[in-house]
C-alpha cells in the first residue's frame, strides 16, 4: 500500500478560531486523515504578531506575518482564512 501525499494546510490567522482549528488539526489527525484519506499537515500560519504569546501550542517555525507568502506557496494544498476583526 502507497502512503499518500499530506494535504499542506496554511492558516491565516491564530486568534479565537485559529488557534482551536490548529488544535483540532494536531489533536484530530487521525480521525481527519481516515475522512480525508490522507493526512492533514499544517505548513505555516499567518499572522499579525509572530511573537505574541498564543493560547495554543503551535511551533513557532511555522509563524509569519506574511500571509501571501504563505498562500502563495506552490504546494499548497488548502488555505483557510480565518482572519477575524473589520
Amino acid at each position: 500500500m502507497t502512503a499518500l501525499a499530506p494535504v499542506r494546510v496554511a492558516l491565516l490567522g491564530c486568534g479565537v478560531v485559529g488557534s482551536q482549528v490548529a488544535r483540532l488539526l494536531r489533536e484530530q489527525a487521525d480521525d481527519l486523515a481516515a475522512r480525508v484519506g490522507a493526512p492533514l499537515e499544517l505548513v505555516g500560519v499567518a499572522v499579525r504578531r509572530p511573537q505574541r504569546r498564543r493560547d495554543v501550542d503551535i511551533d513557532p517555525a511555522l509563524l509569519t506575518s506574511d500571509a501571501c507568502a504563505l498562500a502563495c506557496l506552490q504546494d499548497m494544498y488548502v488555505v483557510v482564512q480565518l482572519i477575524g476583526g473589520l
